[in-house]
């Protein structure tokens, strides 16, 4: 059956029987609408990358056979596990060999003598330059034992690549061989587990991660409540959430830290002619974001490395002043411990939890935020934190007094602020659900290992049914795989990562004005590089980030490759500035491209990460991606660092599924940074270059809002020509401005969505919203389509828009003010050709989206039981 097909049957709900029958079940015109949706955007992926067809990844998180009814296509006809491997005419000639079976004292780097390691290669390379490639036999290359590999300037030139037709995958772990297994009864749950003493050599490491060698499977380290980290989620908007935390009605209180000094704050006036960049910015409404603003030192260096926005006392944006308050006072919100309620019994059962971790969202659902367990006293329900936890999200906590209504959020039992004392007097730090991992009595059920380091014991429950003991495990051990630094047209060819450690434990840094933190490391770690190639590469099973860009790098290219079970962002690039401001030096990753590759199931325990992040980095190309199932946005744009950034012809959906206040594409620019990318060196300009969106189809479902949330100050992108289906429009708000929205399709199903919402702009300075066709499933607000706090022409143009709504009227909130659409020009100048229809059907709508895909236009329900024989 061709997929033009299978799209025609699926989008008329049919499923073909084995019978040869051609059975319809009756869904309601709403489902009938979106399982038509999600087979286009199954089809768009298939049209993408057909080098992966039929695409099952896509197929199974579209759920169309479980919510549609339709029948999964066979897997491993279009490499869904496997990479494309390189034909076996590729040419090795003048290459360096490396076996997991060769010989670094022995052999000679040839096809018949290989080497054993990639560090020997290298070392052999470095003094036969002539040699331009090494060559990787197929299976696991552990790099654990050795260390990190480094590249420098003396190894520009060369590709590393899988020997042809076969798969090479670099391994930052320790293999666990010939390791002495016992059988023994586990005194907590009295299960029969696995135990072995780790070999000397490898008891220094603390493992908080472990995989199978073969199959390649993750074992969770023993947690409560119980969950597969892979498949189940956790957050405030993910399906069964309730069985795998803990809500924050089992919190007493968050135990506050210590006071600390405040901040060394910088802030410029950037509106000042005589300011010491000298350069002026005077564009935003909000005068924050005119300014130049951060802090470091006092308070934040006990929490976070390096200068942050949040650490100044000019900082701004949605409950930015609560940050500005702990930095001018000293007094973070960060906590050090915790006391729990008693009625949760169980943790009373914990003998000794020191070592193990406690995840928790912060209240706004923003970030997960880590802490170790330093101390632990069953008696009065206390445990308290190591110094320095926390740092995993870059903003800060509140307290009751601050935002009492976040201690309403995600409680059962009324607002937990009130519990205490009464909400203006209590101070309580409030946090967000929570899990505990690392628990020894919490080793439960299979798949399941603890490791206790002052004995070297390693305890395994594996989720099989073999009797015989664990065979062939993998310890990770290293954080960064490989390492470029400062060298150029290097070429990584059909190599895969694997098994690389978290680095959630270690103090994390706040790259720019966005609201994320990272820790600057990676799997495969790029700095000072240029034109670096990774292509057809596959990145699995990576527990910290997968590939990072840090500081000066340009060209670098990543294609055709795969993201898969990511503990924290999938790919990035992190810039440097000098002055804080100053950009120009250029010291930052400039043109990189990410294209035809796929991301899915990325940010498994850092939930604020994402398929591709950036923060001071500018003319980043990404195109032809498909991404799917992560816990926040899709793509995150950190700041307006330069701009010239392009996102053209990506499938997204399944995003924001364990948080929420984003979009699949989120931007900030609450950081103005001077560069030379709009206008050159001569003239270097605060403002960056335009940014354009296109041809995107971005699939909004879960917890996302709009298709491309453009927050606190974003401005200067021209979006155009995207599909946005489950999504609210446009978004300018909060001192954003010079942007266009136009020539694209929005579909909002829900009730009071809007195609528009903008804030205040400076006169000339103001957005462009036309030719848009938006509908609206479901009443708002007085049908308010728009919602604008001005409506004027000089900061506004909103012509040639078609608004759809269920009732066929539509208005626009201006202020306090709300204005039909067909009186819009005559009551305030704006709107000109703008008009309001009634929700076309159902059918309809999906003519449209087929027509704006570039798809096959679906056939009527009616039609395609009359043709569904001809597809059978």
């Amino acid at each position: 059956m061709t997929a033009i097909a299978i799209m025609v049957l699926g989008l008329a709900g049919l499923v073909a029987k084995s019978d040869g029958r051609v059975h319809g079940p009756q869904l309601d015109p709403e489902t009938d609408l979106d399982c038509g949706a999600r087979q286009l955007a199954y089809l768009y992926a298939q049209r993408l990358q057909p080098w992966l067809a039929p695409h099952r990844e896509v197929f199974d998180a579209l759920q169309l056979h479980t919510v549609c009814g339709q029948v999964p296509p066979e897997r491993g006809s279009g490499g869904e596990q496997q990479r494309d491997p390189e034909p076996a005419s590729s040419n090795t000639r003048l290459g360096i060999f490396v076996s997991p079976a060769g010989d670094d004292k022995g052999g000679t780097g040839s096809e018949a003598r290989p080497f054993a390691s990639l560090h020997r290669a290298l070392q052999v390379r470095r003094s036969h330059p002539e040699a331009r490639k090494i060559i990787l036999r197929g299976g696991v290359h552990f790099l654990g034992l050795n260390g990190t590999v480094h590249l420098g300037p003396g190894d520009s030139e060369l590709e590393i690549s899988s020997y042809p037709g076969e798969e090479a995958w670099l391994s930052g772990g320790i293999p666990l061989k010939d390791v002495a297994w016992q059988k023994v009864t586990h005194p907590s749950t009295g299960r029969s587990v696995w135990r072995t003493k780790m070999p000397m050599g490898h008891q220094s490491h603390q493992i908080r991660s472990l995989f199978t060698l073969e199959s390649h499977a993750r074992l969770n380290w023993a947690r409560y409540p119980n969950m597969n980290v892979e498949t189940d989620a956790w957050g405030y908007g993910s399906p069964g959430r309730d069985e795998r935390y803990l809500t924050l009605d089992h919190v007493v209180e968050w135990t506050k830290p210590p006071a600390g000094h405040p901040t060394t704050s910088t802030v410029i006036d950037l509106t000042d002619p005589s300011n010491p960049t000298g350069h002026v910015k005077n564009d935003s409404s909000m005068t924050a974001y005119n300014a130049f603003n951060v802090g470091s030192g006092g308070v934040c260096d006990s929490v976070w490395d390096g200068p942050s926005y949040w650490c100044g006392n000019s900082s701004a944006g949605g409950w930015a002043e609560v940050d500005t308050a702990a930095a001018k006072a000293g007094k973070l919100n960060i906590p050090r411990g915790m006391k729990w309620n008693s009625s949760l019994t169980r943790l009373s059962k914990w003998s000794d939890p020191r070592g193990a971790w406690i995840h928790a969202w912060h209240s706004q659902t923003w970030a997960v935020h880590m802490f170790e367990v330093s101390s632990f006293d069953p008696t009065s329900n206390v445990m308290g934190f190591s110094p320095g936890g926390g740092s995993q999200g870059g903003r800060n906590w509140c307290r009751c007094d601050e935002c009492p209504y976040a201690g309403g959020l995600w409680t059962s039992s009324g607002n937990w602020c009130d519990r205490k004392e009464a909400a203006h007097q209590n101070t309580r730090i409030i946090g967000g659900n929570w899990i505990a991992q690392g628990i020894f009595e919490e080793l439960d059920e299979p798949g399941e290992f603890w490791y206790n380091a002052s004995s070297a014991n390693l305890w395994v429950w594996p989720n099989t049914t073999d009797p015989n003991p664990p065979r062939d495990l993998v310890v990770p051990v290293l954080e960064t795989l490989v390492a470029v630094q400062g060298a150029k047209n290097v070429a990584f060819r059909n190599v895969g990562f694997r098994d690389a450690a978290s680095t959630i434990y270690r103090r994390w840094g706040v790259p720019s004005g966005g609201d994320w933190a990272l820790h600057r490391s990676a799997a495969l770690f790029l700095e000072g590089t240029e034109n670096t190639s990774v292509s057809n590469c596959t990145f699995r099973r990576l527990d910290g980030n997968a590939v990072l860009l840090a500081g000066y790098n340009r060209g670098c290219l990543i294609s055709k490759s795969r993201f898969q079970w990511i503990g924290q962002n999938a790919a990035g690039a992190w810039g440097d500035t000098k002055n804080g401001w100053d950009g120009t030096t250029g010291t930052q990753p400039r043109g990189t491209v990410v294209e035809d590759s796929i991301f899915h199931d990325v940010g498994l325990y850092q939930k604020q990460s994402s398929a591709w992040f950036q923060a001071k980095t500018a003319q980043t190309t990404l195109r032809g991606n498909i991404m799917f199932n992560l816990p926040r946005a899709a793509i995150n744009f950190n700041d307006g660092f330069g701009g010239a950034n392009i996102v053209a012809n990506n499938l997204m959906f399944n995003t924001c599924r364990e948080s929420g206040d984003h979009g699949p594409i989120n931007t900030w620019d609450r950081m103005p940074f001077l560069t030379d990318i709009r206008s050159g060196m001569q003239n270097p300009s605060f403002q960056p270059a335009l940014n354009e969106v296109r041809d995107n189809f971005i699939f909004a479902n879960y917890g996302a809002s709009q298709g491309i949330d453009n927050d606190d100050g974003s401005s200067f992108w021209w979006i155009h020509d995207n599909v946005f289906y489950d999504a609210d429009g446009f978004k300018m708000d909060y001192g954003g401005h010079g942007s266009t929205f136009e020539s694209n399709l929005v579909f909002s199903k829900r009730g009071g969505g809007q195609c528009i919402g903008t804030g205040d702009f400076l006169k000339g300075l103001g957005d462009i919203f036309r030719n848009n066709t938006c509908w609206i499933r479901g009443p708002g607000k007085k049908d308010d389509v728009v919602g604008s706090t001005s409506c004027d022409p000089a900061v506004m143009n909103l012509d040639d828009n078609i608004f759809g709504t269920t009732m066929g009227t539509a208005r626009m909130s201006c202020g306090s003010r709300h204005i039909a659409i067909k009186e819009l020009v005559k009551a305030t100048g704006v709107g000109k050709g703008s008009v309001a229809q009634k929700l076309p059907s159902a059918e309809h709508l999906l003519e449209q989206l087929a027509v704006w895909l570039r798809l096959p236009v679906p056939p009527s329900r009616a039609r395609a039981e009359g043709q569904a024989a001809l597809y059978v």
